[in-house]
């Protein structure tokens, strides 16, 4: 006879009674997905981009590509699984870096560049690879090489993200590692060699642009993106107390290369006031303009080139509207040794000086102006231009005109706003278009 259990016998003494449920709790929701997050390098202060040329491609490219996501700082390249920044985390989970963040990008939200043809789809292939073989040179060696830059800039960036004395060991190694990368890709590094392959390169990129919004097509590639991030960079971080960078100087000089490192939706362009008529005219309101401004003046100067035949339209336009026979003057790229010689035609600079100008968009124009006017012993009093852009600067809450001001203490007038000239739109109509692209620009932009 099989002897039974104690503890079931013990169990039995107290079966299981299963009573219906008091209260049942409500389904828990299925987990939102996750929101995807770029991981970059640390921005500066108030500023929406990173520091880094490589991270700020990618937040423009998922930009233009309208791919919802949020961005996440990070100053430490071994998290991402190819030891560099940025790196994308997909609302499943999966980390992606470089090109898999494009492939990510076409199957998500779709291909920027569906609509170009095989010929164009090579071109931006040859551009890009152009601009990060030339452009991403020329920044590392001004980064790391010009004395400036280094001590002003770059180091000061790289050591404010470490604890002493280990920023100081971290900074020089990330030189030595950049000096290393360079010099496996050049036996000697020439500063005038990298810096005329880079304005090549963005003569090139010039040329390409033309007078369109994008490089092909009225939308942006993935060329435009990486062309944003290395003017952006150069713009808006080459910049010293001791002087103008190079590599920002050549940019400079590329007008209808995107301003201060930004796409803008409109460019002011001066040069179609190409009949007499037409010069006249905008004479006439450059004239209105300066008398309602009281500005003091001796002397008028207009910056070459396009500065030359404003200010000969306003000496004219003052004379027939208002009887003042003002002086005026400009300048040579070049000096001449023979003739006349100098730089300076016309008028000598002396006293009071009114600069006269188109648009202020990097004030680079008006800075050698000064540098000009100084040289002569007169003063500038004031800059007079044709359109007011209202958008913020460089690497600051202040527009172009406003840091002119600062800087040289003088009034800058003009003769429209880009609020006059979205509501002269509005009232003419068909332009519903160009006014919404002016408005979302201004939203990050304007001021």
């Amino acid at each position: 006879m099989p002897v039974e259990n104690p503890l079931r016998k013990f169990k039995n003494l107290f079966p299981l009674v299963r009573l219906p449920p008091v209260y049942t709790p409500p389904p828990v929701p299925a987990e939102p997905a996750r929101t995807p997050i770029l991981f970059i390098f640390p921005r500066k202060k108030q500023h929406i981009t990173s520091l880094d040329v490589e991270c700020v491609k990618y937040q423009a490219f998922l930009a233009f590509s309208n791919y919802n996501h949020v961005t996440q700082e990070c100053h430490e390249p071994e998290m991402s699984p190819s030891g560099q920044l940025p790196f994308l985390v997909t609302s499943d989970g999966r980390l992606l870096t470089g090109r898999q963040i494009v492939e990510e990008v076409k199957a998500t939200v779709g291909d920027l560049e569906s609509r170009l043809t095989n010929a164009e789809k090579q071109d931006v292939k040859a551009f890009t690879f152009l601009a990060e073989a030339k452009l991403d040179f020329a920044l590392l060696f001004s980064m790391w090489y010009d004395r400036h830059i280094r001590d002003e800039f770059t180091f000061p960036m790289y050591e404010s993200l470490y604890p002493w004395p280990l920023n100081k060991v971290i900074s020089r190694t990330i030189r030595a590692q950049k000096t290393d990368w360079m010099l496996s890709r050049r036996a000697v590094l020439k500063k005038d060699e990298i810096l005329d392959d880079a304005r090549k390169a963005l003569t090139a990129l010039s040329t390409q642009l033309g007078t369109q919004l994008y490089f092909f097509g009225s939308k942006a590639s993935f060329l435009d993106a990486v062309v944003f991030a290395y003017l952006h960079i150069i713009l808006s971080l080459l910049v010293t107390p001791s002087g103008e960078v190079a590599l920002r100087q050549a940019v400079l000089k590329h007008e209808n290369l995107v301003q201060s490192g930004r796409t803008s939706p409109y460019f002011f362009n001066a040069g179609l006031f190409n009949t007499g008529e037409a010069l006249a005219q905008l004479g006439t309101y450059y004239a209105a303009a300066l008398q309602d401004s009281n500005l003091p003046y001796d002397v008028l100067f207009g910056p070459a080139y396009k500065g030359i035949p404003l200010v000969s339209s306003l000496a004219v336009a003052l004379f027939r509207e208002y009887g003042i026979d003002a002086p005026y003057s400009f300048n040579r790229k070049e000096k001449k040794d023979h003739g006349e010689g100098g730089s300076i035609v016309g008028s000598p600079l002396r006293g009071k000086v009114v600069v006269i100008d188109d648009v202020i968009t990097a004030g680079t124009a008006i800075r050698e102006s000064f540098t000009i006017i100084k040289g002569e012993g007169a003063n500038l009093s004031g800059v007079l231009i044709a359109l007011d852009r209202q958008e913020k600067g460089t690497g600051t809450d202040l527009s172009a005109i406003q840091q002119v001001e600062k800087e040289y203490g003088v009034p800058v007038v003009s003769i429209v706003s880009l609020a006059q000239v979205v509501e002269y739109l509005e009232e003419v109509g068909g332009q519903e278009q160009a006014i919404q692209d002016i408005r979302v620009y201004r939203q990050q932009w304007g001021i």
